[in-house]
């Protein structure tokens, strides 16, 4: 806090400002991110284990038990009200109950998560991931050549999502943030979370390896928004990088 406290003293631009990392949290973020439509689960604080067991929050079951905090934690699914009592809630250190949304596709049963990465004003694509489990993780996905050419597709066209996912960004008063979202049955997208410590690695699975430039292309939004904040040039090896797929790289974001 120190060290940004000096640079915005100094007139130099801070990526991700400290004081908005914690609107973030599962329940703030989701609450955020609805100011703009969007839709979001509703999240719970759970700060009576024996009062929640009776009541629920007042969810329906399905529902959700998961951290409040982080990224990439487990998240216990509770089917029935008898299976409740089964749950060790003491194993998290903030616990949300956490409304389940049935986003599997009527015509195949997967379930599929979207990733946009916003870097400023622009943002890209950056994967689309299927699982036959309604938590979907990289290291379950499942591929055929339908499902490649699906990923393919979306990741080198513009996100249609980008203006709304952009007003979400600016919700949180984020800079650089990755958005996890799926569609629910009547079509309408749900964000499960916003994420400004995102993981930019390639797939650690060869067979996703035909996203590999949209990889490089989320390397490049990245690098660009450092330069344009730093106030240098944009190296053309960058710009190069950033091809239609890049929604808001328009007249004003190039000057």
């Amino acid at each position: 806090m120190a060290l940004q406290s000096e640079c915005q003293r100094r007139g130099l631009g801070v990526i991700n400002d400290i004081s908005r990392l914690s609107n973030t949290s599962k329940s703030l973020g989701a609450q955020l991110m609805r100011a703009p439509g969007l839709r979001t689960p509703r999240h719970v604080a759970i700060t009576d284990p024996v009062y929640f067991r009776k009541d629920h929050a007042g969810l329906d079951f399905p529902l959700l038990i998961r951290e409040n905090r982080g990224h990439g934690q487990a998240a216990i699914l509770v089917e029935q009200p008898d299976r409740l009592a089964a749950v060790d809630l003491s194993q998290f250190k903030s616990p949300i109950a956490v409304e389940f949304i049935d986003t599997s596709s009527e015509s195949d049963g997967l379930f599929r998560k979207y990733r946009y990465i916003a870097a400023g004003e622009i943002g890209v694509p950056r994967h689309l991931i299927a699982n036959d489990s309604w938590e979907v993780r990289p290291h379950r996905r499942l591929t055929n050549a339908k499902l490649r050419d699906e990923e393919f597709e979306y990741v080198n066209a513009p996100d249609p999502n980008h203006e709304v996912l952009q007003a979400a960004r600016r919700a949180l008063g984020l800079d650089v943030v990755g958005f996890d979202y799926s569609y629910d049955r009547e079509g309408c997208i749900v964000v499960w979370e916003a994420n400004p410590f995102l993981n930019l690695n390639y797939p650690a699975q060869a067979k996703a390896s035909h996203i590999n430039l949209s990889v490089r292309r989320s390397f490049a939004v990245v690098a660009w928004l450092y330069c344009v904040r730093a106030e240098i040039r944009v190296p053309e090896s960058i710009m190069s990088m950033l091809d239609q797929s890049v929604s808001g790289l328009g007249q004003r974001a190039a000057a």
